[in-house]
């Protein structure tokens, strides 16, 4: 045990310094929410623990939406390496032909996470875990789930104020 360790230990053993310190530490910080509008794209083990929400609608079981989620896993790469995903130009009908499923991919996609109306919106808390505030709990719980990618808005972060 080192010298410092010692010192340290020896100083939290008096009686009631811990909680003076810990009162002292408490009393000149606050949390507050700072307002943020940006999209970021994030691991599994970064999404706070759910709740086991209740599956219906578009998607009626947790295998429904771990097979979309995994399906778009390479957007995800995609929208971190290059900030956007790639749209599709159409030059003639066959080229509307022969893309036409990927651009219901794409537009699918598009409005599930980058739409206002249908992406994930989260809180970023201190520690630097995300917490779904409005929409697309379904989602996140399956992704933590899962161990999967996620693409979502962070509308406000969590910072202490010394």
């Amino acid at each position: 045990m080192s010298f410092l360790h010692q010192l340290l230990k020896s100083i939290m053993s008096f009686k009631g310094i811990e909680k003076t310190l810990f009162r002292v530490l408490t009393l000149n910080t606050s949390l507050y929410y700072l307002p943020t509008d940006y999209y970021i794209v994030i691991n599994a083990n970064e999404i706070a623990e759910l709740e086991v929400p209740p599956f219906c609608g578009k998607y009626s079981s947790e295998d429904e939406y771990r097979e979309y989620l995994e399906k778009v896993q390479p957007l995800f790469s995609e929208y971190q390496n290059d900030g956007r995903i790639h749209t599709i130009n159409f030059e003639t009908l066959d080229d509307i032909e022969h893309n036409y499923n990927e651009l219901l991919f794409l537009n699918n996609f598009n409005s599930s996470f980058l739409s206002w109306s249908n992406h994930i919106n989260v809180r970023k808390d201190i520690n630097g875990l995300y917490h779904v505030t409005t929409n697309g709990r379904h989602r996140m719980y399956v992704a933590r789930k899962y161990g999967l990618y996620l693409l979502v808005h962070v509308s406000e972060e969590e910072r202490m104020e010394m």
